[in-house]
């Protein structure tokens, strides 16, 4: 392919593809919310949010085209009210410039989650101070949603995006990938106590549905302490999916406002979790190897001198 021709091809992919991602997302927070300008905060915040970070400008019009057009038919189906909605694909640049700008100063992981999440507290007040005297919907509920959604989206796209980064890196320089964000064994493991959550919340009492949460947070325990910051992400999405899907059968919170705040401290508490016990075991990998480069120093030295002492 061309090199001139490769951003417009990549740009048109993501042009369809955010599209159908962007109206996917916002059908499934309005079937959770039931409010058409919650939704288009909700879930497609997060997502849009972590792209406009991690794609380069040029493909920043790709992203901006489809949310406005949506934004724009949804008002025009009435599942919308004013168009003070419009704004916000624009309001969200601000805080996306400033990080992407700080991104490549911070390399390590858990400094870029951090200011993945310091971007999504900032794109949320602004949304709420923003948009709040043009939109009909309390202010709260507008920086909530905007909140939980970044919370629950934004490190899991990074996921997916490191995932790919060092798939396509490895692939050309011919290697297998060491440590790859995604393996088997942490998708089976989220797997399966997404299945023994549902079915807990499902089967037990009503009565006691509250101490079920516990089910929701001990998995996100166990990821993080298994699988570092990649379990504590994967397993707050899952566990978020797991409130939500049990809450539509009649389990779990029945105000909105409750869900959302549960659903953006569950997701908190696995990213921290899991950004600490990765700190823990990368210092504990350091100390080790510090340590074993000591001893080869000593020994050789304690070689040298016994050689020294021979001659």
């Amino acid at each position: 392919m061309s090199p001139k021709l490769r951003p417009w091809v990549i740009s048109l992919f993501i042009l369809l593809a955010w599209g159908s991602g962007w109206l996917m997302l916002w059908t499934l927070g309005f079937y959770l919310t039931h409010n058409g300008n919650q939704a288009a905060l909700f879930l497609p915040h997060g997502v849009y949010l972590a792209l406009l970070i991690l794609l380069a400008r040029r493909y920043w019009p790709a992203l901006i085209i489809p949310p406005v057009l949506l934004l724009f038919w949804l008002h025009g189906e009435r599942l919308l009210s004013g168009y003070g909605l419009l704004a916000a694909p624009f309001i969200t640049l601000l805080p996306a410039a400033v990080a992407q700008r700080l991104w490549h100063r911070f390399p390590l992981y858990w400094q870029r989650l951090t200011l993945l999440l310091a971007a999504v507290t900032a794109a949320s007040l602004l949304n709420t101070t923003l948009l709040s005297p043009f939109v009909p919907s309390p202010a709260m509920l507008l920086g909530l949603a905007s909140f939980t959604g970044g919370v629950l989206l934004a490190p899991f796209v990074y996921l997916i995006f490191e995932f790919l980064r060092q798939q396509h890196r490895y692939h050309l320089l011919g290697l297998d990938t060491p440590n790859p964000p995604l393996r088997a064994s942490l998708i089976i493991w989220c797997s399966l106590f997404f299945v023994i959550g549902i079915g807990t919340q499902m089967v037990l009492s009503p009565e006691i549905e509250r101490l079920l949460l516990i089910v929701v947070f001990l998995p996100n325990v166990v990821m993080a302490w298994k699988f570092g910051w990649q379990g504590g992400v994967l397993s707050g999405l899952l566990g978020s999916m797991m409130i939500t899907l049990a809450r539509q059968v009649g389990v779990g919170f029945g105000n909105l406002v409750e869900l959302e705040i549960f659903l953006a401290t569950q997701a908190l508490l696995g990213i921290g979790l899991g950004i600490a016990i990765s700190r823990q075991q990368h210092l504990a990998q350091n100390l080790h190897h510090y340590q074993r480069r000591l001893e080869e120093e000593l020994a050789a030295r304690r070689a040298l001198t016994e050689k020294l002492i021979h001659t």
